[in-house]
């Protein structure tokens, strides 16, 4: 089962790996794994050109944003080891689109940025990493969310650097910072809590609805076919009450 998407688990990769973790213990035998690239992951497993979904509406790309001093907007952790092989690190605003921009727009980032020795990340747990020697001439990222078709994109920009995409990994870059980051303390037995109480709350079999009938009245006739009203059947709440049961247990 190859699968993106979500709210929570799009953005967090720590929370993700946990989510796997319980994913891959409810399918025993079945390899899931996480579409770092999304639709653009599944369309290489399937042996389907990339061009076949690639959009042809081109943006222009944006350079990240530096936020100002006091502020804790950040996503994204900056790295940059130096001429004396010294790493400093700093606070960014982005996403891997903006490695779009190429190296000439980092530079302006580099000479922005507020840079530390050390940095406390106080934010939640960062959505991407950036690491850079100019001396090397090497770029090193992370990203949590689905980069779509980006890395190619970023390789040919980039040419004559040295890049290494590392998907949703943020393992290589924060062993690189080493102490000189400090994340907040994250404790693995309550965010698996935190899932299973949500899914406690769909345990309760609701009533089969139709959300597209229940969309205000726009003032002029919309047909909506039937088929929106077919249902694919659930599982019984006593089935999912059990599955839940047995996955509490397992972990306890």
């Amino acid at each position: 089962m190859l699968f993106f998407g979500g709210e929570d688990v799009l953005y967090d990769a720590r929370l993700r790996r946990i989510h796997l973790v319980l994913l891959r213990r409810q399918w025993d035998g079945w390899d899931v794994r996480w579409a770092s690239e999304g639709l653009m992951s599944i369309a290489d497993y399937l042996g389907i050109a990339r061009e076949t979904f690639a959009s042809d509406r081109a943006r222009e790309p944006q350079p990240f944003i530096v936020p100002p001093p006091a502020s804790e907007a950040s996503s994204v952790v900056l790295t940059e080891t130096v001429p004396n092989g010294r790493l400093r690190l700093a606070r960014i605003r982005g996403n891997a689109t903006n490695l779009l921009c190429g190296p000439q727009s980092l530079e302006s980032t580099l000479r922005q940025a507020r840079f530390q020795d050390r940095l406390e990340w106080i934010e939640d747990f960062p959505h991407g990493g950036v690491h850079v020697d100019r001396a090397a001439r090497r770029l090193e990222t992370w990203w949590s969310d689905e980069t779509s078709d980006t890395r190619r994109k970023v390789e040919t920009i980039w040419n004559g650097w040295n890049v290494r995409w590392d998907f949703d990994d943020y393992d290589p870059h924060f062993a690189l910072c080493g102490d000189a980051l400090i994340l907040q303390p994250f404790d693995v037995r309550a965010a698996q809590q935190n899932i299973f109480d949500r899914l406690e709350k769909s345990l309760v079999d609701a009533l089969p609805r139709n959300p597209a009938r229940d969309l205000p009245d726009i003032g002029r006739k919309v047909e909506i076919s039937p088929w929106t009203d077919h249902s694919r059947g659930r599982s019984r709440s006593t089935d999912k009450r059990g599955m839940l049961d047995a996955l509490r247990r397992e972990l306890s």
